[in-house]
């Protein structure tokens, strides 16, 4: 009231007030006085007129629209389109008749969404299931803390690392590690199968270790928690009276304090388990189950190689001299002190030179003078009859020859030692005949050199000296050489006859399954090893020297025999027709090799063994292993892994640096792919069976 009180006093105080009666006595004031007083009602007026009508016809716009879109329900409904009715419904504000049509019209998912927005969570949870919306299942289980439902629900969804932390905080430990390990993290499952308390299958465990040994094998960091996990799998499997599968996993996770006992105690004696644990470097043990095989050289010759490993150089060479290594046994001898016992082995194995010097050494002055002369005058045998005592060796040498039917008919010449029957074998490297030691009454492989191959004195030392080194081999996956020499036929090398069929010859009638293929190049792995140890490089991998033998065991042959014939050739182009194909580039460049070389042959054997060709074919071969990449082998069959492809072109590697370290290392990696293909076969069989049911 103050105020409209100063307001009036301030309008009485103006000059115009006192004023305007005079004004509006003027005829122009008092006109626009009049227009003013009928002009601003009549403005109002109408303004309130105009907002009033838009308001009417807003309305009766609105009720239209509803109609209209209610006449589009009517008939979206009448068409079975309940879901673009039930978004109208929505639209209208109409909630629940949206439900009906979404559920009306099988919508499930729609309906789960608007009964989630309208907070409706257990209504929700029935039709997410009833749709198959598993993440949206899992998310509202997991919200409303059912975390065992939510792990179902994401684990349908194939949401598994979600799956496995929902299992885990459920308390559900098997179920989380089951989890983790579909979501490739093996650590994780190890880990909760490992914690105190836990309880974990034998089967799980064993998935989860095989998968992070596959880590492992590509490159992972060693983790001793996988040890740990591998023993405790390996006893998993004993208490439930699995020996072998205990074995398996011990072995393979080359926890070999485990396996060892598992072996020793638990399984029967079999030689597939005394070579794991040779190769293993585990030699006592290997050698403990030859002696239950009853092989007494194999016993020998294991512990011979565990005192070998101790250093204990005179329990090596007592125990070599048993398994009849007589150049292993003499070396060590010499090592331990024990002059005269080398020189005896030595002069005993033909190496007289050696044992000479060692003669000397003890002051052995007359042997000394005798293995000299010995030296001296030592030749490659002209005859095999040499090898018998002056009055059985005969007088003439019947060369057999081929019948039309291409077979060698001979009858035995008087003292003959080796009578040739057939021919089994032919190629760049001399021809093979099936023939019979009557020395020994044996039935032997009989390999019949070139002529042009050895051309003097030097040669044929030289392939003495292969021969030596090759006999000195003893391998299951590898032929043995028993006998090198000159007779009337020429050079010869007679080796163990194997029975079977070399797999250049099965290639063209067969086709082998990835993991056969793989089996194959495993043992072939094992046969390297072997010789790599003792410094022997084979330089002439290609499957016509490996022989499949009735067993399903391969034979690796012609051990010694390339570097005797590419130094008598006098350079590496002119090797033998078809083995260009598997020559390593330094071996085609005349550069060293070593046993990385192997390995390239070895990768493009197992590229052929799985596509049935080579990685380089055509005349310009040597060039392709020189410059061009090989193709990807999954280009030619589409059932090879992405980890076994990548293994075999790691192999084809131009730079020996660049292919596995050792023959072993891609044995080991071989064994992983075939780990990993048996666990994913078990997988989709498991899973095809809860699918069924």
């Amino acid at each position: 009231m103050d105020v409209f009180q100063d307001l009036w006093n301030a309008v009485r105080a103006s000059p115009w007030f006192w004023e305007l009666p005079l004004w509006l006595r003027h005829p122009a004031a008092l006109g626009a006085a009049a227009a003013a007083l009928i002009l601003v009602p009549s403005w109002l007026v109408h303004w309130w007129w105009r907002r009033r009508r838009w308001r009417r016809l807003a309305g009766s716009e609105g009720k239209m629209a509803r109609r209209a879109l209610r006449r589009e329900i009517k008939q979206a409904s009448r068409d079975g389109d309940h879901l673009e009715a039930g978004r109208g419904w929505e639209s209208l504000g109409r909630p629940r008749s949206a439900l009906r049509a979404y559920r009306r019209g099988g919508h499930h998912a729609a309906a789960a969404d608007l009964l989630r927005r309208r907070g409706r969570t257990a209504e929700a949870k029935e039709e997410a299931h009833a749709a198959g919306l598993w993440e949206l299942a899992g998310d509202l289980h997991e919200a409303d803390g059912e975390f065992a439902d939510s792990g179902v629900a994401y684990e349908r969804a194939g949401m598994f690392h979600a799956a496995a932390g929902c299992y885990e905080r459920a308390g559900l430990p098997g179920e989380a590690a089951h989890g983790y390990l579909r979501a490739e993290l093996p650590a994780k499952a190890i880990e909760l199968m490992m914690a105190p308390g836990a309880h974990a299958s034998a089967d799980l465990l064993e998935r989860a270790v095989r998968a992070a040994l596959r880590e492992r094998a590509a490159g992972a960091a060693p983790d001793e928690r996988l040890d740990a996990a591998v023993r405790r799998c390996a006893q998993l499997w004993l208490e439930e009276g699995d020996a072998e599968r205990a074995w398996q996993v011990a072995a393979d996770g080359e926890q070999w304090q485990a396996a060892v006992p598992i072996a020793r105690d638990h399984l029967p004696p079999r030689a597939e388990t005394a070579e794991a644990c040779a190769a293993a470097g585990v030699h006592l043990a290997a050698a403990e189950i030859f002696a239950k095989l009853g092989d007494g050289r194999r016993e020998a010759l294991e512990r011979a190689r565990h005192f070998e490993q101790r250093d204990a150089a005179a329990e090596a060479a007592s125990w070599y001299e048993k398994a009849e290594e007589w150049d292993l046994a003499a070396e060590h001898w010499a090592a331990s002190g024990e002059s005269a016992k080398a020189a005896d082995l030595f002069a005993r194995s033909g190496n007289y030179e050696t044992a000479a010097q060692l003669y000397g050494a003890a002051g052995d002055t007359v042997r000394q003078q005798e293995m000299q002369v010995r030296a001296s005058a030592f030749q490659a045998p002209s005859s095999p009859s040499e090898y018998l005592s002056p009055s059985q060796r005969p007088t003439e040498i019947s060369v057999p020859q081929p019948t039309s039917e291409g077979t060698i008919t001979s009858e035995p010449a008087t003292g003959e030692r080796y009578v040739l029957r057939d021919e089994i074998g032919r190629g760049g490297m001399g021809v093979v005949y099936r023939a019979e030691d009557l020395l020994l009454q044996r039935p032997v492989a009989y390999k019949a050199l070139p002529r042009e191959m050895l051309r003097g004195a030097e040669d044929a030392e030289r392939l003495l000296s292969e021969a030596r080194a090759a006999a000195r081999l003893s391998h299951p996956n590898i032929v043995q050489v028993y006998d090198a020499g000159r007779d009337a036929r020429g050079f010869f090398i007679v080796m163990e006859l194997v029975e079977g069929q070399d797999f250049a010859k099965l290639l063209q009638t067969r086709k082998l399954s990835v993991t056969g293929a793989v089996r194959v190049a495993r043992q072939v792995c094992a046969a390297l090893t072997h010789a790599h140890q003792r410094q022997i490089i084979h330089r002439d991998l290609k499957p016509s020297n490996l022989l499949w033998t009735a067993d399903k065991r391969v034979k690796l042959s012609d051990f010694g025999l390339a570097r005797a014939f590419e130094a008598a050739a006098g350079g590496v182009v002119t090797r033998p027709a078809g083995t260009p194909y598997y020559m390593a580039p330094e071996q085609i460049r005349g550069e060293a090799v070593d046993p990385r070389t192997d390995l390239y042959g070895l990768g493009c054997v197992l590229y052929e063994l799985l596509t049935r060709k080579g990685p380089f074919q055509g005349g310009a071969s040597i060039h392709h292993h020189l410059r061009t990449p090989p193709s990807d082998p999954r280009e030619l069959r589409s059932e090879i892994s992405d980890e076994l492809a990548e293994l075999i072109l790691s192999c084809l590697a131009k730079e020996p640096d660049q292919r596995p370290g050792s023959a072993k290392e891609l044995g080991r990696a071989l064994a992983a792919l075939k780990a990993a293909t048996r666990l994913r076969s078990s997988e989709i069989l498991r899973h095809r069976d809860a699918d069924r049911r």
